[in-house]
């Protein structure tokens, strides 16, 4: 109320009416951050002990809303949404944005073996293998390069490839070096084998292939 005397002494009143209300939602103070994450992390936790500051005195209560998924197993986001409520109703909402992708580098599950063949027989194709973190079934494929070398000692390059249920590319390539043996014909390759993936990622393994003369000259005629 208001009061107002003028000189004379006659008094007025007025009055005023105040409405205090809270039209302001709480504001998350520790929302989890999004992040990117490899698809081999199994079972990533929610997080926990959420707070929401609100600009009024009074409870705030915090509700975990669940989980959204989309996409497939080889990129996908997961959505997750949690509410602040204050005790007048006003809702604010915390989203985190969690992507789930591929990103690791093939490994060779086996070390390519060391072998000794005889220098007239065929080359055998011995296949690297290469596992994924995330795809079971990977197509293996390879180009031969063109030989250099003699007809004592020579060499190329092998060029595999394999390829996940994603469709991302691992180009596996190998590189040879030679060392003369004890006698002609013979020698030894260091063959070492680098798989890349899309991303850059690098593993490699080596093998060492030893090429010698093990047969025995044959006598034709006797004199």
């Amino acid at each position: 109320l208001y009061r107002a005397v003028d000189g004379c002494g006659n008094p007025t009143i007025a009055s005023q009416t105040i409405n205090v209300n809270d039209t302001t939602a709480p504001v998350f103070s520790n929302c989890p951050d999004s992040f990117t994450t490899d698809c081999s992390i199994e079972g990533i936790p929610v997080a926990d002990n959420l707070e929401a500051i609100d600009n009024c005195s009074g409870d705030v209560a915090i509700i975990y809303l669940g989980e959204v998924s989309e996409g497939n197993a080889c990129y996908t986001t997961l959505t997750r949404t949690w509410s602040a409520t204050d005790l007048c109703g006003n809702r604010s909402e915390c989203v985190q944005t969690i992507t789930v992708v591929d990103e690791t580098a093939p490994v060779f599950s086996e070390q390519q073996a060391s072998y000794t063949y005889e220098c007239s027989a065929e080359i055998p194709v011995v296949q690297p293998t290469a596992t994924d973190n995330c795809s079971e079934n990977i197509a293996d494929t390879y180009v031969d390069g063109d030989a250099s070398g003699n007809s004592c000692a020579s060499s190329f390059a092998r060029t595999w490839t394999a390829t996940d249920e994603c469709g991302s590319d691992f180009t596996l390539t190998s590189a040879d070096v030679s060392a003369a043996g004890d006698c002609a014909g013979s020698y030894s390759v260091t063959r070492t084998w680098t798989a890349t993936d899309g991303c850059g990622n690098v593993s490699t393994a080596s093998q060492t292939i030893t090429v010698q003369d093990v047969t025995a000259p044959v006598i034709s005629s006797l004199p």
